[in-house]
């Protein structure tokens, strides 16, 4: 029994790193939620986010940085997450951290 229950967990958490279950946060879900903000408005992405920890204006480009840290079992994780809007809409992102995830149900459809 104690076998298969090994077996078991093995399983389960080694599909869990590309899932595409909905239960399971993962960074290719966090990067379609990034992917689905391009093109956009800067205030539908200032309505969905919030206010942004920090922001940088430039010429005609703004820069607009998202940073989450949670604590959890004694350990940080953090996540970094930055948008490039030019002429009021956003053309880039880009992010860092192990926090960096997203459940599939957070993607907008």
């Amino acid at each position: 029994m104690r076998r298969y229950l090994v077996v078991l967990v093995l399983t389960l958490s080694g599909g869990c790193a590309g899932s595409s279950l909905p239960f399971v946060a993962t960074f290719e879900n966090y990067e379609a939620l990034l992917e689905s903000f391009l093109g956009v408005p800067e205030a539908d992405l200032v309505s969905a986010w919030g206010a942004p920890t920090q922001s940088y204006s430039a010429a005609n480009v703004k820069v607009l940085t998202y940073r989450n840290v949670r604590q959890a079992a004694g350990n940080s994780f953090s996540c970094s997450t930055t948008f490039r809007i030019r002429d009021d809409i956003v053309t880039s992102y880009n992010y860092e951290g192990y926090d960096c995830r997203a459940f599939k149900s957070e993607i907008p459809k």
